[in-house]
């Protein structure tokens, strides 16, 4: 059956329409009810002058530095979903919020493991490090407490901490959950590029 059958047979099937129905409505549901979540952010960054956050050119977040003020001040009045204080910390996933890297990573590390929100602050944390922060990174990566979040910081310290850094990367080659990926940075390429 070639898939433009399939696909006939399909629209004539009453229950796979349905179903397909009831699906459609739940992700309008679902994206209706993130919208919401999402407004006291837009509304926050609409008073400090920012009514994008993402360059529609390149689809990274803009680096103004009253958006890492608004979504840390967002983050720390803990008022919001999961799902929405992860969006919130991955605006500040930017060279540009660099400035914020201890105010991010204190957040990090109070913010509940497995959660979106330790997953995007993660993925800023990692974005914005510089050279001072491959100390602190090793230290996020030895702690077993920081799970798969641990990932995020082998490519910034193999980068930033040169010599030093390459061989804090390759112990970490057998790990259980780190090992694909310090094998693949050692390989030169990783399918992480966080």
């Amino acid at each position: 059956m070639t898939s433009v059958e399939l696909m006939a047979k399909l629209m004539n099937d009453e229950d796979y329409l349905r179903r397909k129905k009831t699906r459609e409505a739940e992700l309008a549901l679902r994206a209706a009810e993130r919208g919401r979540n999402r407004q006291p952010v837009h509304d926050a960054l609409a008073e400090v002058g920012i009514v994008e956050t993402y360059d529609r050119a390149t689809g990274k977040s803009i680096g103004d530095p009253k958006l890492f003020e608004v979504a840390i001040s967002q983050l720390k009045s803990g008022a919001h979903d999961d799902d929405t204080r992860g969006w919130i910390a991955r605006l500040c996933a930017t060279r540009e919020a660099a400035p914020y890297w201890d105010e991010l990573e204190e957040l990090f590390r109070a913010a509940p493991r497995g959660s979106r929100e330790s997953d995007g602050l993660a993925a800023a944390l990692s974005r914005c490090a510089c050279s001072v922060h491959v100390d602190q990174m090793m230290n996020i990566v030895k702690n077993p407490e920081f799970g798969t979040n641990r990932i995020y910081f082998l490519r910034p310290i193999n980068r930033l901490g040169r010599a030093r850094g390459k061989e804090f990367v390759s112990g970490y080659v057998d790990d259980p959950e780190l090992g694909r990926e310090a094998s693949a940075i050692m390989r030169g390429w990783s399918a992480n590029q966080g």
